[in-house]
């Protein structure tokens, strides 16, 4: 975001290449008394608003939707993270609250933030440093695979698929892993479903019910 006396300090939207996302630019006045000011600025005790303190909704602004785009991102959704709620963001708030079996309004309250967070949340380690979740699942190509498996079975199909596409083998079928999924089933001319099932097992030359 752009701040400017030229629009009364009001925000207005930064749409350049750069996202500025990791240093802050400030221009001050020629004006040698105040670039000798030690006035603070009030910039470290500035409130910023996290996810969870307000309800979300389509139309809202702040660094709480950027923050809820880049958690949806972690999690497959491919959002601008421009701070903004606009259709996209809300159609997949959408789409996850009906994964979640919560009420699909495309409104980002406490039950849904909570949701947000237990998605994200790493697995604990178990001593041999690998998730806890890896504990259970089976073989490849023991059982079909779907959206909340997990397992060594699909940390496997995780790292067939590549990191670029699942993300890091993780044992856990998440969002980014079923669309990992879908876009290698797009290239062996499978059904794109999303489901490790025994024509995903097979292109994956891996052998069904072993």
């Amino acid at each position: 975001m752009i701040w400017s006396r030229t629009r009364s300090f009001r925000p207005a939207r930064h749409t350049g290449p750069n996202p500025h996302d990791k240093h802050l630019h400030v221009s001050v006045s020629h004006q040698r008394s105040l670039e000798d000011s030690r006035r603070p600025w009030g910039i470290a005790t500035a409130k910023v608003a996290r996810l969870g303190d307000r309800v979300l909704r389509d139309g809202c602004r702040g660094g709480d939707v950027r923050e809820l785009q880049t958690t949806a991102d972690r999690l497959g959704a491919r959002l601008t993270t421009d701070g903004v709620f606009g259709r996209a963001t809300a159609a997949w708030v959408r789409s996850f609250q009906t994964a979640r079996k919560l009420t699909a309004d495309g409104v980002v309250g406490p039950k849904t933030v909570a949701a947000l967070r237990a998605a994200v949340k790493p697995a604990p380690a178990t001593p041999t440093g690998r998730p806890a979740t890896w504990a259970s699942g089976g073989r490849p190509g023991s059982r079909t695979l779907r959206r909340g498996s997990n397992g060594t079975d699909v940390a496997f199909v995780q790292r067939f698929v590549g990191a670029k596409r699942c993300g890091p083998a993780s044992g856990t079928f998440d969002a980014k892993t079923e669309a990992g999924v879908r876009w290698y089933q797009g290239m062996p001319r499978l059904a794109v479903d999303g489901v490790v099932g025994p024509a995903t097992w097979a292109a994956m030359g891996v052998r069904a019910g072993s």
